[in-house]
């Protein structure tokens, strides 16, 4: 049994409860910035970022890897398992900590909207691993966080009757998205191989602190972002489906096709 298996006997255990994994980064952006090549924060990824490719976007950047072989591969598997996001806000963020239902609120939906893109795409997305199925691990890493001038975050959330994205909302209402990556790895389970990786990165501070040039994410940016992801996402396991000859190119979409393609049947 591989320990990627192991470790979901013990996921299965607590599948009812809440689930998810909230670590600092180890460095702030800055010295990210300066002492690594790399535009977020590693770790997350069962692979090097060194090894990926650099996509530059116009607001942010895309990192990609694929193993040999790995679009092909994907047509292999009869079902996706999706595991709960991981949460790593940035130890330098300017407002370190949220209410965990906000963060909760924000794992969900990412989770949900790579559930709802594979779905649609006609692709069985399973809540167990067995043969044939592979695994997708996502976290939002990079988080930082920055309240908004004027606002304490006091208010009330009535919590049980809040979809995720109301709750989103509500966060924005008391702090600003300023910068974020999510990141993803499609790991084979039996080999623990990963096939593939991608991390987007998006939104960008300034050096100076308490800038007003921050470049803030709305929650229809945000949204779009989770859109986006989720499309290329989907992108490649439907190429997985196809004969070569009608793949489409999942690099040149364009962050408004590949939220239009998350959102299609």
């Amino acid at each position: 049994m591989s320990s990627y298996q192991q470790l979901f006997g013990w996921r299965g255990a607590v599948q009812v409860g809440l689930v998810f994994g909230i670590a600092a980064t180890a460095l702030a952006w800055a010295q990210s910035v300066h002492a690594d090549s790399s535009p977020v924060e590693s770790g997350f990824l069962s692979i090097s970022l060194d090894d990926m490719q650099t996509i530059q976007r116009d607001k942010g950047v895309d990192l990609l890897y694929l193993a040999p072989g790995a679009f092909e591969r994907l047509g292999d598997y009869d079902a996706v398992m999706i595991d709960q996001p991981e949460v790593w806000i940035d130890r330098g963020s300017d407002y370190p900590g949220t209410k965990p239902d906000y963060l909760k609120a924000i794992v969900d939906l990412v989770r949900d909207k790579l559930t709802g893109a594979l779905v649609r795409g006609g692709h069985d997305v399973v809540e167990a691993p067995g043969p044939r199925v592979a695994y997708i691990r996502t976290g939002l890493t990079d988080l930082y966080l920055k309240k908004k001038p004027g606002k304490e975050a006091r208010g009330y959330s009535a919590i049980a009757s809040q979809s995720p994205e109301e709750m989103i909302r509500a966060m924005l209402k008391y702090f600003d998205v300023v910068e974020m990556a999510l990141q993803l790895e499609v790991v084979d389970l039996d080999t623990e191989e990963v096939l593939g990786a991608v991390v987007i990165q998006r939104g960008e501070r300034t050096a100076k602190p308490d800038s007003q040039n921050d470049q803030r994410l709305d929650f229809a940016e945000f949204l779009g972002i989770v859109d986006e992801y989720a499309g290329r996402v989907r992108c490649r396991f439907d190429n997985g489906q196809l004969p070569k000859d009608d793949w489409m190119d999942c690099t040149a979409l364009s962050p408004q096709d590949a939220a239009q393609l998350a959102a299609s049947d």
